[in-house]
């Protein structure tokens, strides 16, 4: 009786020739590695961080990575402001921690700082978004606008390290900024995603 035919193991390619970059890619589940390259090559052009030479998914995900550390600083921000607003109001109590609703300062609730906050980054992006997003998509300066948006938002974060019961309300208008810039970086960002369809035939 004949034996069923057993599907032979991927077996590793070797090519001669052919740079790092020209060779790293996935064909059908074989990786194609040259020959000549040695250990540490190899773990740079096929490592995780390979995403199949293309440089704008390398810089997408990575840029979630940061985007990520952003979003959690924010969170902690936000409870520290409403802390201090409370404080500055008289309505903190001390033993639990709670804030009393009534109190006001600086003519609202500080339970409605974060709130306010929210309102004014997105009225700026309503103003200010179509702008920078003709910017984006018919100049030639999408890549810059990343930069400036990234670096302004890291300075915003620098700074907002400052935050005391003195510093709490330009730290707060500053925040609303962020929240502004943060949407500008986004929209730069997402303006790759076509493009690296298109890379990989999507």
């Amino acid at each position: 009786v004949r034996e069923p035919m057993k599907k032979k193991p991927p077996v590793m390619a070797e090519t001669m020739g052919m740079s790092s970059s020209d060779i790293c890619d996935n064909d059908g589940g074989h990786l194609v590695i040259n020959k000549n390259d040695t250990p540490s090559q190899r773990r740079v052009c096929c490592g995780w961080l390979s995403f199949q030479s293309v440089s704008e998914a390398k810089g997408y995900n990575l840029s979630g990575l940061a985007n990520g550390g952003v979003i959690m600083s924010n969170i902690f921000l936000a409870s520290s402001l409403i802390h201090l607003a409370c404080d500055e109001a008289g309505g903190l109590d001390p033993e639990s921690g709670t804030c009393d609703s009534q109190v006001s300062v600086r003519g609202m609730k500080p339970s409605s700082l974060i709130t306010n906050i929210a309102v004014i980054s997105g009225l700026l992006g309503a103003f200010f978004m179509p702008v920078f997003g003709a910017i984006v998509d018919f100049t030639p300066h999408r890549k810059l606008t990343g930069i400036v948006s990234v670096i302004v938002l890291t300075l915003i974060q620098a700074v907002q390290i400052g935050t005391t019961q003195k510093t709490w309300f330009p730290m707060a208008i500053l925040q609303a900024v962020a929240g502004f810039i943060f949407q500008i970086q986004i929209v730069a960002i997402y303006s790759y995603l076509p493009e690296m369809a298109r890379h990989v035939g999507q």
